[in-house]
């Protein structure tokens, strides 16, 4: 007998201060890109990002691809050659995907969410990646000889990715301050082993690895990769880029944000895929 673990969609869960809002986007897959609006505001910052478990060498595949170490590390940073902006958003292209794709190039790489988040200064934004199925978990248990048993592990805590962010006001003009910044990864590292029995079909070992830290980062090009501590040659990774969004004229900021003329303010929380 065989058990294999489905995936079936990406949850994305957004908490914003002041207000609750609560986002589910169980249909979305890891390889579409979902973008979050959190509020619209005068002024507010864009956080772009792709998170993935990469199998490997993190700091050589990290190295590699172009990034530098910083901060003890389960940091890095990077700077794309060439830096553009939009001229109708005012947005600065972020390479996080470029960087990615140098990631995968040389090792094995898993995308496990592309959240974009806009966020007001001081805001709490949280994120959570996982399976719908991802609190459950079948296995056997040795009743006899020649009997087996189902039985299902209730995970307190899902597998999959869930962070938490405040984004504020930097030292600088062009610094963007993230604290805290609050990254788990809950993972199967394996199962437990049933005697005579060939089969990996125990019960399963899960664990959480966690970090908590602050940064302060420059706006967009410079990308950033933060390592989520975890097992030899397996851990999660986030890539993110930051950058201020300012204000625009009333129309072309509602006709950037999805407004229409029935409702001229994007509604909080809305999940929008984005190509």
């Amino acid at each position: 007998m065989c058990l294999k673990r489905a995936v079936n969609g990406i949850g994305l869960v957004l908490w914003s201060l002041g207000l609750v809002t609560i986002v589910r986007a169980e249909d979305f897959s890891a390889s579409e890109n979902v973008r979050v609006v959190v509020e619209q505001a005068p002024e507010h910052f864009l956080i772009q990002m792709v998170v993935f478990e990469l199998r490997g060498n993190v700091q050589r595949a990290l190295k590699e691809a172009g990034f530098e170490e910083e901060g003890g590390g389960q940091r890095y940073v990077a700077t794309a050659e060439q830096s553009s902006e939009d001229s109708d958003t005012g947005r600065r292209w972020c390479p996080a995907e470029d960087f990615f794709s140098r990631i995968r190039k040389s090792t094995s790489a898993r995308v496990l969410t592309r959240p974009q988040i806009r966020t007001l200064a001081g805001q709490v934004a949280e994120i959570s990646s996982r399976s719908s199925k991802s609190s459950k978990i079948p296995y056997l248990v040795l009743k006899d000889k020649d009997t087996f048993e189902l039985r299902q592990m209730d995970l307190e805590t899902p597998l999959g990715f869930n962070m938490s962010l405040t984004a504020r006001e930097g030292g600088n003009p062009d610094q963007i301050a993230i604290s805290p910044l609050k990254l788990s990864m809950t993972i199967m590292e394996g199962r437990e082993p049933i005697p005579d029995v060939d089969l990996d079909v125990g019960k399963p070992i899960v664990s959480t690895r966690t970090l908590e830290t602050s940064i302060t980062v420059f706006e967009s090009p410079r990308v950033y990769a933060i390592a989520i501590p975890g097992l030899p040659n397996q851990q999660a990774v986030v890539l993110f880029c930051a950058q201020r969004v300012k204000a625009k004229p009333a129309a072309n900021q509602d006709a950037d944000l999805g407004a229409t003329e029935e409702n001229q303010q994007p509604v909080p929380g809305k999940l929008e895929k984005t190509r």
